[in-house]
């Protein structure tokens, strides 16, 4: 079965749980409007290998799923925004180790604004994309599946509805810098 499901997504506007199966991370796909009205998308590379993915990490005791992504965004990506509460959908996580795959929930995060001098770890790169170049870099198949459908005419409510506010505003979504000191609880 795949990571969508648009009865779940719709299921999910109206109430205030999903039914995944259980996760250990959440993650943050970071979109933008671009200059030419298309969706742009922020991955991360893995090290210094060809390995891309959208920001992720393990849930924190007591932590909601939708702030852990927003957390993971901040921390991996140096970008914060507008986090979509319910998540999209879900994929697994197959690391390079021995540890047995995780299921890694998926939060749309609307991207208002960047760290002015964000550094990621040593030997990642963030780079934003289209919503297509994205698809053709991420190796797991239901990330590509999540990818796919932020730029088709199902796209969840969460992306409809920001298109419209800014069309409506006549405003682009291009982001503002903020300071690049996190909160010291940020790790």
């Amino acid at each position: 079965m795949g990571s969508y499901s648009p009865e779940l997504v719709g299921e999910a506007e109206e109430s205030d749980a999903l039914p995944f199966r259980r996760a250990g991370q959440c993650g943050a796909i970071c979109w933008r409007i671009g200059s030419d009205t298309e969706i742009e998308l922020l991955l991360i590379s893995s090290g210094n290998t060809d390995y891309w993915a959208i920001p992720r990490g393990n849930i924190r005791r007591h932590e909601l799923q939708h702030r852990c992504a927003q957390r993971q965004a901040l921390e991996n990506a140096g970008v914060t925004g507008r986090i979509g509460k319910m998540p999209i959908g879900q994929y697994t996580h197959r690391g390079s180790s021995s540890w047995s795959p995780s299921t890694v929930l998926v939060h749309l995060l609307f991207v208002e604004a960047e760290m002015k001098d964000f550094r990621p770890q040593a030997g990642r790169q963030c780079v934003w994309m289209s919503a297509g170049e994205g698809q053709d870099v991420v190796r797991e198949p239901e990330l590509k599946e999540l990818l796919r459908l932020i730029e088709s005419d199902n796209a969840p409510k969460f992306i409809t509805n920001i298109r419209k506010t800014l069309s409506a505003r006549g405003t682009k979504s291009t982001p503002r810098e903020m300071q690049s000191h996190a909160p010291s609880s940020m790790s």
